[in-house]
């Protein structure tokens, strides 16, 4: 969350980025993982990776 105001008086908070995750499971029990983050409003660039992990993200 991040605090914004549209008139510098009053102060509000709003999302700062929302982010997804797709995985699949592979064989060996491990899971290759997505994550995509988009930043929600003026500031920031999107972003994906993919990683791979032990254990199921949750």
């Amino acid at each position: 969350m991040d605090v914004r105001s549209d008139d510098d008086e009053d102060l509000y908070q709003a999302l700062a980025y929302s982010e997804s995750i797709t995985a699949w499971r592979l064989s060996g029990r491990r899971w290759l993982v997505h994550r995509r983050v988009e930043p929600l409003g003026e500031e920031g660039e999107s972003g994906s990776s993919f990683s791979l992990e032990g254990r199921m993200p949750g």
